[in-house]
């Protein structure tokens, strides 16, 4: 109950202190932020993805498939 009390509290100062658009200051540079690290991890999970099929293509296309699960369809 103690750290509600304390968010609440903290959230009136702001509120008083520079209005209610305040609570949202931030809010732009974190979702900036995130974008950014999102659009990164895509990125990298599509080359890792597109690199790993072309090895499984190389393979099947030799015949040296193993039959396991693949990870990627």
């Amino acid at each position: 109950m103690i750290p509600v009390v304390v968010i609440t509290v903290s959230n009136l100062t702001v509120v008083r202190s520079e209005g209610l658009l305040g609570i949202y200051s931030g809010l732009k540079h974190y979702l900036l932020g995130t974008v950014v690290s999102q659009s990164v991890h895509y990125y990298f999970y599509q080359v890792f993805k597109n690199k790993v099929e072309a090895i499984e293509a190389a393979d099947k296309k030799r015949g040296q498939e193993d039959g396991s699960v693949r990870m990627f369809s």
